[in-house]
């Protein structure tokens, strides 16, 4: 809905629509667009004004409230988060610490967006953040966020590994007395595609349909 008035405004100015949020950069965003979007829209009010919002999958009803602002705001600054977490990474050769805790700030930053913005966190995920958080640099920890799925998933640690392998099983001990869950820990990567193969789908008139 954000990215359709957004692109409202566009044709008004006579540009050409974006396709995706993130091609928008964040000045671009705060200079342009973020006074034209409501915190909040009826979705009868919506249509009225904007006929659709272009999204195939999903169905606008009218008489719900829509948040629009946060959820746009997030992908656009999303994006920016990860262009500068990949150049603070490049820097941290040498043992650049303070590479290390500014690409921590990102994933922290990227977080309270999902959180906030989104309204897509849950009290336990954010608990894990948070303990991370708290702990910080001084402890060898540096940054934490959800990845993975709304409302779960996984949350991702970046910290020296030797601080990893000591304070992330401690973090997981508070975490079940609090919750009474057992939560599983994950070292290293996955070899992903590479290994395992992709399946291509495509859309069509019974919904999502893997390709043979």
């Amino acid at each position: 809905m954000g990215k359709r008035i957004i692109n409202y405004v566009r044709s008004e100015n006579g540009e050409a629509p974006i396709p995706h949020l993130t091609e928008l950069t964040v000045d671009s965003f705060e200079k342009n667009y973020r006074c034209v979007l409501p915190e909040a829209m009826i979705g009868s009010e919506f249509l009225a004004h904007y006929q659709s919002h272009e999204d195939p999958m999903t169905k606008i009803q009218p008489d719900a409230n829509y948040r629009i602002l946060g959820p746009t705001e997030h992908p656009v600054y999303e994006n920016h988060r990860v262009l500068q977490f990949i150049e603070h990474l490049k820097a941290t050769s040498g043992k650049n610490e303070e590479a290390w805790i500014a690409a921590g700030e990102c994933m922290f930053a990227s977080h309270d967006s999902y959180r906030d913005n989104c309204l897509l966190s849950v009290p336990e995920v954010d608990f894990i953040v948070d303990a991370v958080r708290a702990r910080g640099p001084q402890k060898g920890l540096y940054g934490a966020k959800i990845t993975g799925g709304g409302s779960g998933g996984t949350v991702a640690v970046f910290g020296a590994k030797e601080a990893l392998a000591r304070e992330v099983p401690a973090i997981a001990r508070e975490y079940k007395r609090l919750t009474g869950l057992e939560a599983d820990i994950f070292e290293g990567t996955s070899p992903g595609a590479i290994e395992f193969g992709s399946f291509r789908y495509a859309f069509g008139p019974m919904g999502w349909v893997r390709s043979i």
